[in-house]
């Protein structure tokens, strides 16, 4: 997601392999990035994709990553996961 002040990759990670963990990585970073080109705070994206995406109850894990990676103009970073 480009904007003026900044760039912002997204990154996710399916939990194992196979199709679902594609799926899950794949919708985990098309919300993420729909949220941040609506111009939605860090914090909520993060808090909307743990209140919607699906947790394995046995061992209380996501089945997706998360990771934020924001570069500003002036070489700055941030790192968010």
């Amino acid at each position: 997601v480009k904007t003026e002040q900044s760039t912002t990759i997204v990154f996710s990670d399916g939990l194992g392999s196979g199709i679902k963990a594609s799926i899950l990585s794949i919708l985990t970073t098309k919300i993420a990035s729909g949220l941040l080109k609506r111009n939605v705070s860090l914090e909520q994206v993060f808090e909307t994709i743990a209140d919607t995406l699906p947790t394995c109850k046995v061992r209380n894990l996501a089945y997706s990553t998360l990771s934020i990676l924001r570069l500003y103009p002036d070489g700055r970073c941030h790192l968010i996961e």
